[in-house]
């Protein structure tokens, strides 16, 4: 039986980044709605140097007396895996062990790692922060104090700040995504494909949009490609007609465990749980305490990583589609 108290806030990262992962520390530590037990913080490392592995190590240490947190560093996710399959009893499924400990970028293998943890500690409500966003909107409340309140909720007329619109397939069932969007830095993939032009972004969106004419997904991508980044809010509230919610800042309750087994070498991951959701018609519920997005300056840009990143891009769209 899975808990619909506590929450596990990850941070999935490829990079040192002390000042995020303190800053989504901090606000999970000062959260007044959880209990410190209800408090569970997991940092997923891929492709970190030891060096960088270790300022992070001295950076949670500071953190340990205030909640539970989980260091998984490369032998940490490898000795995690494999207790994993041998207690499921998947001990030669050499799929899962590569999938899951492969050690390259990938969508899907932190958000899973997560979920697997969030299993293994009994929660069922997961919370990712991406290493790049922040948290400086000036606001009493964080973005976190909006998705811990409203996620997994049934009855809303309790919430602290407003909610507007309507949800017109919300039926007393417990809300299943909360989240909210960036402002700040484009993503570098969001640049480069309008920079291209607007409508092969459009074309590009609309591959996992069947059946959507294509002057639509054109509103929507510059709304998403444009216009979200810029935009920012001085008030908190909820709001059920907003749709631009990014997976980096965003809550999950329940759903990030029913995603679908994937053929081949790709795995699901929380990309794909926006589509689950459309599919099901389950209610998403935004907020309006964005995050900032911020470009990390020692990122890689060259050619090849945009065009690999772009690839992989596709093909989520494209199993959004399927």
């Amino acid at each position: 039986m899975l808990s619909s108290t506590g929450v596990v806030v990850y941070v999935p990262t490829h990079r040192r980044a002390e000042k995020a992962i303190e800053g989504h520390l901090r606000n999970l530590v000062h959260n007044s709605t959880l209990t410190p037990s209800d408090k569970h913080f997991v940092l997923l490392e891929n492709l970190v140097s030891q060096e960088d592995s270790i300022a992070h190590a001295e950076l949670l240490k500071r953190w340990q007396k205030d909640i539970d947190i989980i260091h998984l560093d490369r032998r940490g996710q490898s000795y995690f895996i494999e207790r994993l399959l041998q207690k499921s009893g998947k001990v030669k499924d050499e799929r899962l062990r590569r999938i899951l400990l492969e050690n390259k970028f990938s969508y899907g293998r932190n958000p899973n790692l997560a979920y697997l943890v969030s299993a293994a500690l009994g929660i069922s409500k997961v919370i990712r922060r991406d290493s790049d966003v922040y948290n400086d909107t000036g606001m009493h409340y964080s973005a976190l104090d909006m998705e811990v309140e409203a996620l997994g909720r049934v009855d809303t007329s309790g919430l602290c700040y407003p909610i507007e619109g309507s949800c017109t397939n919300y039926h007393s069932e417990p809300i299943s995504i909360v989240g909210t969007g960036t402002f700040g830095d484009p993503t570098i993939d969001r640049r480069d494909l309008f920079e291209v032009s607007p409508i092969t972004a459009a074309k590009f969106q609309a591959l996992g949009r069947p059946g959507v004419p294509l002057n639509e997904v054109l509103e929507e991508a510059c709304e998403y490609l444009i216009d979200e980044p810029n935009e920012s809010f001085v008030s908190a509230y909820y709001d059920w007609s907003r749709k631009h919610i990014e997976m980096e800042c965003c809550g999950i309750f329940n759903l990030c465990f029913q995603l679908p087994e994937v053929p081949g070498p790709a795995i699901g991951c929380d990309y794909m749980v926006l589509d689950l959701a459309r599919s099901l018609q389950i209610p998403v519920l935004y907020h309006s305490v964005k995050l900032r997005h911020v470009h990390d300056p020692k990122r890689p840009l060259s050619v090849a990583g945009r065009a690999t990143y772009r690839r992989r891009d596709i093909q989520y769209i494209q199993m959004g589609h399927i």
